[in-house]
C-alpha cells in the first residue's frame, strides 16, 4: 500500500476535470454530428459522465496506489467550487442560475456557458471517484481469487 501524496493529489485535482472538459467537448461533438442532435442535453450529460468514469476506471487500474492520494474523494473541491458559484448567481438571478449551471449548450457563449465549463467537468470528476472505486474493487476481487 502507497502513501498520500501531495502532487498527485493536486494532479488529479488539476488534470481531470481539464482532460475532462476537453474529452467530453470532443465526445458531445463527435456524437451531435453523427446522430444530428445539436443542443441534445441527455446526450451531452451522458458524454461527460462517460468520459468522467472512464478515466477513473483507467486511473484505478493502472495505478492502484491512485486511491492512496483521495482519489475517491477528489470530487470535493470541485463540487464545492461549482456549489458556490451556482449559489452566487442564484441569488442575483435564480432563472439566470439555473440555464447557466445546467444547461450544456457549446454552441452558445450566453446561455450554459458556465455548465460547459463548470458543472459538466465537475459531474466528471463526480464519476472520476466512480470509476476509480470500480477499478480498485475489481482489483482486490481478482486478488483475492
Amino acid at each position: 500500500m502507497g502513501r498520500f501524496s501531495a502532487p498527485i493529489f493536486l494532479a488529479q485535482l488539476l488534470v481531470v476535470p481539464v482532460v475532462a472538459l476537453v474529452a467530453g467537448l470532443l465526445a458531445v461533438e463527435f456524437l451531435d454530428s453523427v446522430l444530428g442532435s445539436r443542443g441534445n442535453q441527455l446526450l451531452a450529460w451522458s458524454c461527460y459522465a462517460l468520459v468522467g468514469f472512464a478515466q477513473g476506471y483507467l486511473t484505478g487500474t493502472n495505478f492502484p496506489d491512485v486511491d492512496c492520494s483521495w482519489a475517491r474523494f477528489i470530487w470535493v473541491v470541485p463540487v464545492g467550487v461549482c456549489v458556490l458559484l451556482f449559489l452566487g448567481e442564484f441569488r442575483r438571478d435564480p432563472h439566470a442560475a439555473i440555464n447557466e449551471f445546467l444547461v450544456i449548450n457549446p454552441y452558445s457563449t450566453v446561455g450554459g456557458a458556465l455548465g460547459d465549463v463548470v458543472t459538466a467537468p465537475t459531474l466528471a470528476t463526480c464519476l472520476y471517484s466512480v470509476g476509480v472505486w470500480v477499478a480498485l474493487r475489481a482489483r482486490r476481487g481478482s486478488d483475492e481469487t
